[in-house]
């Protein structure tokens, strides 16, 4: 879907490659479930290289979105890691 995306060579595209999602969610997904368990008995061990595998709150990602919106930096992948610093 990413290279698809590009061949359009729109003037900005940014594309977030977060980790696995928290937040609230209408529906069950039991595999999601079982990734939250583990991440927040874990999630300490999150630092350095691994870092990028870090859960991310669905409204830090948001607030990464709308700084990316507003950067007009043309095309970006942002990763988990930055997704974190940005949604600060």
């Amino acid at each position: 879907m990413e290279k698809e995306l590009e061949k359009f060579n729109f003037r900005q595209l940014s594309i977030f490659r977060p980790s696995l999602l928290i937040g609230k969610r209408d529906e069950f997904r039991l595999g999601e479930a079982i990734g939250k368990f583990f991440y927040t008995l874990f999630s300490f061990l999150f630092i350095g290289p691994v870092k990028k595998y870090k859960g991310v709150n669905v409204r830090k990602l948001a607030k990464a979105m709308v700084k990316a919106a507003n950067d007009n930096s043309g095309s970006r992948i942002y990763l988990t890691n930055e997704i974190l610093e940005m949604g600060r």
